[in-house]
């Protein structure tokens, strides 16, 4: 009996080893293909048992020797008489060799049971490759053959799917070739609808490749019967006044034929008007007559109302710069000169040289800082002998700090007959000079540029007096030069008299009503600092002893639109507070934007944005709730169930009810509209928007809208942040209201037409009449945190 235990469990226990360690064929990162086919990464898994099951193998039998042979030696005989010596240690004996085999049994069992743990992974090499496929079809219970040999990993398919294997990848290789084929025709199709529309758009376009490349086209028919119009036209288009004048000459050349006379009207209304622009730019600079800045404004007006377009550009730079009699409006100027520079007439002129056209062209060098520009205004100066590319040449070159050259020039044109060059030349002296300033020579200049009306001049001279930079401060002397500005119309010297006076000086008493005189007569001419002055003068009250609401209110916001940045600001709080102007977010937003812009503020404000993380304890809601989404009129978007009903509800409401909170109750929403200001014959208005909403903007064909859009907007947890330009991301393309504009962008459509994206800057002329919808590009808005503000601009 005891030989027939030894045996037992010494093979146990050579059984039990042999089985610690095994090598099980896996694929790592396997590719299930069609037909049970795959591409596997082939490795061998080292597994082993554990360190418990190992040590069952002799704790089982020790623990059984122990507690049964302890059971044996406290046995009794059956009549219950105690054993004898003999017979216990006999009987301890047998019961310690029984518990030992019962705990070897135990233990051996539990160890084969126990899983085996992984040790590591043995890389297959390619000399065992068909050794370990025939383990690998062993386990999965197929016969697996190699179909390529090449590839880094190897596509394994049963040797009964090989054939049927082979004719899926042949309809799938003829399929894939049919969607290339159908993807290359859309393309063409899209090329030739859009040289097509392009063409029925008065764009030009190269005719000769569309009827080569295109004769299969849908178009192809009507383009080819419109060739000889068409044709024509493109030589009116490309060509000069002559050939527009031809085109014009044909009755039949009805195509775009409005667009050709607008030119020819727009070069021969330029040449006519050539000497208004002339009496405009002499009255500004002062040449051979005195300087009249308001003689300049009404020329120059009258000549750009006629359609001038070299009217228009001078106009769009002096009120930029705020010159000329013209109000500064850097926005509306810039807008306007551009405008003018970017069209046809301009471009034909430009090519020609000629020097009005090279002068304006140099201002907008100014402008850009471009300096291949600008060399072009010295042709016009020294080889045309055209005055005012003088002053324009002399700007240029105190600008780039060249002061020998500023001097240079603007005493050549001095000496030309030129009255302004005299106020830059005072400048020059009393801020650079020679090596240092030269503050008696600036007083002379100045007193030439006085002496030739010029206002600029009489406000250096009373800053002069009254900075003390120089020599000690003079009130009366102050007050006298200021005063001849204020004479000459200079509403700079106006605005200078309104604070002047509102101080106390020695010998110069303080005069508050005169004061608002001169600020009422500089604001009636549009000036904008000072309106801004009245309306900080009436809202704060110190000056005048009184505080004035109605004034404020009247005068801030009329600041604020001629672009004056503190105004901007100050009209923003009041909207934003209903204080003194009525309660209004989205003007409140788009004048903390705009202030913004010019330096003044950090803009309209966007709600915080919580992580999910930190809220996920602060939410448990067992009760059914809503959420309501309204638009900026008041209309009812959607209503929206929240998790809440029931237990369930309430769990997940609370687990994850900060992230049902980030989508559908955090921020107000906000769509809407508001018509900001008229200026010129542009209409500008403001909006912000949240998810899509219809304006109360109608537009007509033929006008040109620009829109502007900031912000950025969280279109949710996994979607993230977006632009106005959307998020490039072909995972969230199915929450898309529409595929043609990217996700979360913000888009417009005209008359529930297509969509089109408008992103952060979009210009374009409106082809077709209707009310004007936005919208942001996705279909789960509710989740949105955060606002994109836009501006719409809409010319004539």
């Amino acid at each position: 009996m005891k030989k027939l235990l030894l045996i037992l469990l010494t093979g146990l226990i050579l059984f039990s080893q042999n089985a610690c360690t095994s090598r099980i064929a896996i694929s790592k990162n396997t590719q299930r293909l069609h037909h049970s086919a795959e591409r596997v990464d082939p490795y061998y898994e080292i597994k082993s048992k554990s360190k418990k099951a190992k040590n069952g193998l002799w704790l089982a039998p020790v623990l059984g020797t122990l507690v049964i042979g302890t059971l044996g030696y406290f046995g009794e005989n059956k009549d219950k008489t105690p054993f004898t010596p003999a017979q216990r240690t006999d009987n301890t004996v047998k019961s310690a060799v029984a518990g030992a085999g019962i705990g070897l049994f135990f233990g051996g069992l539990g160890f084969l049971i126990n899983e085996r743990t992984t040790k590591g992974f043995e890389k297959v090499s390619a000399s065992n490759f068909d050794n370990w496929l025939t383990s690998y079809g062993r386990r999965n219970h197929q016969n697996y053959v190699r179909y390529d040999k090449g590839d880094a990993m190897p596509l394994i398919i049963p040797k009964n799917q090989v054939k049927n294997y082979e004719a899926e990848e042949r309809r799938k290789e003829e399929a894939a070739e049919r969607e290339r084929q159908r993807i290359l025709a859309e393309t063409k199709r899209q090329e030739e609808q859009y040289q097509y529309n392009l063409m029925m758009a008065g764009k030009s376009i190269d005719l000769d490749g569309y009827l080569t490349k295109h004769s299969d086209g849908a178009h192809y028919a009507e383009v080819k019967r419109m060739e000889p119009v068409y044709r024509a036209y493109l030589a009116a288009l490309n060509g000069g006044l002559a050939e527009s004048r031809t085109y014009l000459a044909n009755p039949s050349n009805t195509f775009y034929r409005e667009k050709i006379a607008l030119r020819v009207r727009q070069i021969d209304n330029t040449l006519a008007n050539a000497p208004l622009r002339k009496q405009a730019l002499e009255s500004f600079l002062g040449i051979h007559k005195p300087v009249n800045s308001v003689d300049c404004q009404k020329a120059m007006e009258r000549a750009a109302a006629q359609n001038d377009v070299l009217a228009n550009a001078w106009k769009g730079f002096f009120t930029y710069l705020g010159l000329g009699g013209f109000s500064v409006d850097e926005e509306m100027g810039i807008a306007l000169a551009y405008e003018n520079i970017l069209t046809d007439m301009f471009k034909d002129a430009y090519k020609n040289r000629e020097a009005e056209v090279l002068s304006i062209a140099g201002l907008a060098g100014i402008h850009e800082n471009n300096a291949q520009i600008m060399s072009l205004t010295q042709d016009a100066a020294y080889k045309q002998n055209y005055l005012p590319a003088y002053y324009i040449l002399g700007i240029q070159a105190y600008q780039a700090k060249d002061y020998t050259k500023a001097i240079e020039i603007f005493k050549d044109a001095h000496s030309k007959g030129m009255g302004k060059a005299a106020m830059m030349l005072g400048v020059i002296y009393e801020n650079e000079g020679f090596g240092g300033k030269n503050a008696e020579t600036a007083i002379e200049w100045y007193k030439k540029g006085v002496a030739a009306n010029d206002g600029d001049a009489a406000l250096k001279m009373a800053e002069m007096y009254y900075s003390g930079k120089h020599f000690p401060p003079n009130a009366e002397k102050t007050l006298e030069w200021a005063k001849i500005g204020a004479d000459l119309g200079h509403t700079g010297s106006m605005v200078f008299l309104g604070k002047f006076l509102t101080e106390d000086h020695q010998n110069v008493s303080r005069d508050t009503k005169q004061a608002l005189n001169y600020y009422r007569e500089a604001a009636d001419k549009g000036d904008r600092e000072a309106m801004f002055a009245l309306g900080i003068l009436s809202y704060e009250g110190k000056a005048l002893g009184f505080k004035d609401d109605k004034q404020a209110a009247y005068w801030i916001p009329r600041a604020a639109e001629a672009g004056q940045p503190q105004a901007m600001a100050l009209a923003a709080k009041f909207y934003d507070e209903g204080t003194l102007l009525p309660k209004n977010s989205i003007k409140a937003r788009f004048w903390y934007n705009q202030a913004k812009a010019k330096g003044i503020g950090n803009g309209s404000s966007q709600p915080k944005v919580d992580s999910p993380l930190e809220s996920i304890f602060r939410h448990g809601d067992f009760s059914p709730t809503y959420t309501v989404v309204e638009d900026y009129y008041g209309n009812v978007q959607s209503v929206t169930p929240n998790l809440g009903s029931g237990l369930m509800g309430g769990l997940i409401s609370g687990m994850f009810g900060s992230w049902f909170d980030r989508y559908q109750n955090q921020q107000t929403t906000i769509n809407g509209m508001e018509h900001i200001m008229t200026k010129s014959n542009r209409k500008i208005y403001a909006g912000t928007i949240t998810s899509r909403f219809r304006t109360p903007i109608t537009l007509t064909a033929g006008q040109k809208i620009s829109c502007k859009t900031t912000g950025t907007v969280s279109m949710g947890t996994f979607a993230g942040n977006s632009s106005a330009n959307g998020l490039y991301d072909s995972m969230l393309s199915g929450y898309r209201i529409t595929s043609a504009v990217n996700f979360g962008a913000v888009m417009g459509r005209i008359n529930e037409g297509q969509w089109f994206k408008l992103g952060t800057d979009y210009n374009a002329e409106v082809e077709q009449n209707g009310q004007l919808e936005l919208g942001v590009n996705d279909s789960d808005y509710a989740s949105h945190r955060g606002y994109f503000d836009i501006r719409i601009e809409i010319k004539d």
